[in-house]
């Protein structure tokens, strides 16, 4: 099993010793990105990757669920990705791209929605809530059970691009409410009616059985594991 990347992906990924796997968790994840020597080390790290994957490993690489949508902002990020995922597809290795929504473990100063919305909520300071906005939800260890999934149906799901989160679509104010509940904060914010919502092809999930638990609850749910610890 080979790894590369160091973060939140990565390091679930280290807790587990996988055969024939190669897990690329070292992209660029800032969607605002627009630093062309950081989409150039992804880029050539990713080629040096490929090159040292043994061909019968499955070469799992993380994308954005965005480019998933057909609509919103196209910025160099997008692009960069896009760029990232044709060069695996062209690569002739074994693929899985996870195209991943809205990714939550520990909390962590680390730029992603859900910290920043913790962060609101436990320094009780003021924040703009989009009323209109909608998001889409996993747990880092449920991108490592996919995989994991995954890998053992390779004649099912060969060569894939696949989108991968909790199935419900979540309100930005549902969300605030369950950061709420676990922390025992209320949360400061105006109320701005706007925002962009998402819909995913999600369905192919329905037929498996290893993820019972998602749904509305799921957020809630997981998140308030992670601060028990």
């Amino acid at each position: 099993m080979l790894i590369y990347g160091n973060g939140q992906i990565a390091k679930e990924f280290k807790k587990c010793n996988i055969d024939n796997l190669t897990i690329f968790a070292s992209g660029v994840s800032n969607s605002r990105c627009e630093d062309k020597t950081e989409f150039s080390r992804e880029r050539n790290l990713l080629l040096k990757a490929l090159e040292e994957s043994p061909l019968e490993s499955l070469f799992v690489y993380f994308s954005s669920a965005a480019l998933s949508l057909g609509q919103g902002e196209v910025n160099d990020y997008y692009t960069h990705k896009l760029s990232m995922e044709y060069i695996i597809k062209s690569s002739g290795k074994r693929f899985l791209i996870l195209r991943i929504p809205q990714l939550f473990a520990g909390y962590k100063k680390h730029p992603t929605l859900i910290n920043y919305l913790i962060e609101k909520v436990l320094k009780e300071e003021m924040f703009d809530l989009q009323t209109k906005a909608t998001r889409y939800l996993v747990d880092v260890k449920d991108i490592v059970a996919f995989t994991k999934y995954f890998h053992s149906c390779e004649s099912e799901f060969n060569n894939r691009i696949l989108d991968f989160a909790n199935p419900y679509c979540y309100e930005i104010k549902e969300i605030v409410s369950d950061i709420e509940r676990i922390y025992s904060k209320k949360a400061r914010y105006n109320e701005v009616n706007e925002g962009m919502q998402y819909n995913l092809d999600l369905d192919y999930l329905n037929d498996l059985d290893i993820f019972s638990d998602f749904g509305r609850n799921y957020f809630y749910e997981r998140l308030n594991t992670y601060n028990e610890i």
